[in-house]
């Protein structure tokens, strides 16, 4: 099933379509209900989808995670993460969004997701740029509007001022410049807000910022997703030395960035109130990248194509909520 994607060609593309299409497909034959964390969210009434219909629900999640899969394939490319030219990391970044949506269908994380794609790329931009200012700016700029929609992904400003520093070394007026584009869409929004008598609407930063995940027991299946996330990200250290072989200075850093991104993704779930199994979808680009780097690789293609149909397997098990 690999071969499918072992290319980076318009068939490819069509392909990655297909998949995310059969991915989400059971939602419309089973609708799953959408649970909205208003209290992590800005824009969460908003978007409140919970009484819009299925076809748009599916629709919606299917638009955002093909853009979101051809921006992760896309950074992996053009930024020389890996020598091979295929489409694989943005087939897993679909797998593993599907399958922690497993059991249910459109969130505003997703919207958040896209933005902080957006941010990571214009990060991994600024790498021997003369004066990037307008990308420094930017990767501020779009954390700002996933935070909007996710409250938890203010956490990854770590991550970006942690690329700055290891792309750009230490500089001031560089950190400024991401501070800065961070902060505007909030005082454009406080601004607005204000005006209009709305500046509860920002209770998110004000309550809730520190808060202890609740964990049931009562049924331990629900742990399943939790625990195999923390698994693939111990495996991905494993595969960190095979992940970084051969590749450019800027690409290995751009690479160590996004495992910091894992850790972050994993310490975000003490910034947020209520938690719920979304969250997982924080990690969804550094799995996308570390995973679809390993996948790609020409050695043991046997056994990493049957990696895949397992994974394909177990998201199925999720799905028919055999496990979970």
């Amino acid at each position: 099933m690999l071969s499918l994607f072992r290319r980076n060609l318009f068939i490819n593309l069509i392909f990655l379509a297909l998949l995310a299409i059969v991915l989400l497909a059971y939602h419309l034959i089973m609708p799953s209900e959408v649970t909205i964390l208003a209290t992590n969210s800005i824009f969460g009434d908003i978007f409140n989808l919970r009484e819009g219909s299925t076809i748009l629900k599916v629709g919606l999640t299917l638009v955002l995670l093909l853009i979101q899969a051809f921006l992760v394939n896309d950074i992996v490319i053009k930024h020389k993460l890996s020598r091979a030219l295929s489409t694989i990391p943005a087939a897993v970044f679909l797998l593993f969004c599907a399958w922690v949506l497993s059991q249910q269908i459109y969130h505003p994380i997703l919207i958040a997701n896209t933005f902080f794609i957006l941010s990571l790329n214009s990060l991994f931009k600024v790498y021997k740029k003369f004066q990037p200012i307008i990308n420094i700016f930017n990767s501020g700029f779009w954390l700002a509007l996933s935070t909007c929609f996710y409250t938890p992904y203010l956490l990854f400003l770590i991550v970006l001022l942690l690329g700055l520093l290891s792309l750009r070394n230490i500089n001031l007026r560089e950190t400024l410049q991401m501070l800065i584009g961070l902060l505007t869409p909030f005082f454009l929004m406080g601004t607005l807000f204000f005006y209009f008598d709305m500046m509860d609407s920002f209770s998110p930063f004000t309550q809730n910022i520190v808060s202890i995940p609740q964990v049931s027991f009562e049924n331990p299946m629900t742990l399943a997703k939790p625990i195999i996330l923390l698994l693939l990200v111990l495996l991905s250290i494993f595969f960190n030395s095979e992940i970084k072989k051969k590749k450019k200075f800027d690409a290995i850093k751009k690479i160590e960035l996004a495992y910091w991104t894992f850790l972050i993704a994993l310490l975000a779930v003490f910034f947020g109130d209520p938690i719920h199994e979304m969250h997982l979808l924080m990690a969804s680009v550094p799995i996308g990248i570390c995973y679809g780097l390993v996948l790609e690789s020409s050695s043991n293609k046997i056994l990493k194509e049957f990696m895949f149909l397992l994974a394909v397997g177990g998201y199925t098990l999720f799905l028919l909520g055999v496990v979970g």
